[in-house]
């Protein structure tokens, strides 16, 4: 994941990609992926504040107590910022989205993390993390 600009428009291979790991639609994920364009700014990698800003837009927010949104917020953005370099890349973002907004099951949701996540050295398809970035996510 490390840090890069997300500016880059996304491939269609990319899309087919995030499509088959997240279960989303492509459409959904351009969709998310003009979202956090936006949200992060002339960098194009999301900081905490923009993960603020953009989290109290979401669903999901709205329905929580609004003296919790914001410690909300931080907790996630600190479990997903997977290399902890204070800025969210855009598959970082996106399993953020995945984890707060859709309905998959936990296999299917913790498979995704993992292949979205999977900085641990271990093939790619392998489903395994390390002992201290499981302890991290959990």
């Amino acid at each position: 994941m490390g840090v890069h600009s997300s500016r880059a428009a996304l491939t269609k291979c990319d899309l087919d990609e995030l499509a088959k790991i997240t279960g989303l639609s492509r459409t959904e994920i351009e969709r998310f992926y003009l979202d956090y364009v936006k949200a992060s700014g002339r960098d194009g990698v999301m900081d905490k504040n923009e993960f603020i800003q953009l989290y109290s837009s979401l669903p999901i927010a709205r329905s929580q107590d609004k003296s919790h949104i914001k410690d909300q917020a931080i907790r996630i953005f600190r479990a997903l910022d997977c290399d902890h370099n204070g800025v969210l890349s855009f598959n970082e973002f996106l399993s953020a989205i995945i984890m707060m907004n859709y309905q998959m099951s936990e296999n299917n949701l913790i498979d995704s993390f993992i292949q979205e996540n999977n900085t641990s050295g271990h093939e790619q398809n392998d489903k395994q993390i390390s002992m201290q970035y499981a302890h991290q996510i959990f």
